[in-house]
């Protein structure tokens, strides 16, 4: 019986030393993912954390910066956590690209959400000795298309152009309306040039079939401008094609 007893006390107090370690990421408040900028204040060596409802494919850039102290020489760094408040998904650390946050109490990561699902963004002050106040804004950046078709002998062409001063890592992909797909692709926008994808012969994909598309990148709001048209057979062009953000990134 005491065995038992001190069995159970045991199991009971590794429990209680198990929970007390766990990270913890609340109050959370939602930030949109519409660009969005929301105000705040994080003290010295402190913490903020933000709640989010993310879409499986679509990639988002989350930044933060002080548009209002005096600069003390320290960086924030922001993170995401799961659910159960655990480091992940990976994310990419997008500070210096352009418009560059450098230099300034800043930071700005990127990533492209593997699944549908929620998280939480953290952000630290390593600054022992100043508080800050800072905004932050979460924007979803991917790139949607509401065309494509190979109907009739019909090519769709697409194009991405790099303003930024890295190169643009990123994933087309097309949402088939008639049956199979969805049909990706990995792309690779250099600095200063544009990548060209044609459908069906760059990327494959059968005759007689017509969708939406997707472009989600690694990178800051803005980083990547898209267009596209549909061509005739003969090379002639019949339809221009939008492919834009579907909220405002600048």
């Amino acid at each position: 019986m005491k065995r038992t007893m001190l069995t159970v006390f045991f199991v009971l107090l590794a429990s209680a030393l198990l929970v007390a370690l766990q990270p913890t990421c609340g109050p959370s408040p939602i930030l949109m993912a519409d660009g969005t900028v929301t105000t705040d204040f994080i003290g010295a060596s402190g913490g903020a954390y933000y709640w989010e409802n993310l879409q499986g494919g679509h990639s988002y850039s989350v930044e933060a910066w002080d548009s209002y102290d005096t600069w003390h020489g320290s960086k924030p760094s922001l993170k995401l956590y799961t659910g159960s408040c655990v480091l992940g998904p990976s994310y990419q650390d997008i500070t210096s690209i352009t418009p560059s946050l450098g230099s300034t109490f800043s930071d700005r990561i990127s990533w492209i959400q593997p699944s549908t699902g929620s998280l939480y963004i953290g952000m630290s002050n390593p600054d022992s000795a100043h508080g800050y106040n800072f905004g932050i804004r979460l924007t979803d950046t991917t790139l949607i298309s509401p065309r494509w078709t190979t109907y009739g002998g019909y090519t769709t062409q697409y194009g991405f152009v790099n303003t930024t001063n890295t190169p643009i890592n990123g994933t087309l992909t097309l949402y088939d309306q008639v049956s199979g797909g969805p049909y990706t692709m990995s792309i690779t926008v250099a600095v200063g040039s544009r990548s060209v994808v044609t459908i069906p012969t760059t990327l494959v994909v059968p005759a007689n079939h017509a969708g939406q598309a997707t472009f989600a990148f690694v990178g800051p709001p803005g980083a990547i401008m898209a267009d596209g048209f549909v061509t005739s057979a003969s090379g002639t062009v019949v339809l221009p094609i939008t492919f834009a953000a579907r909220s405002f990134q600048h």
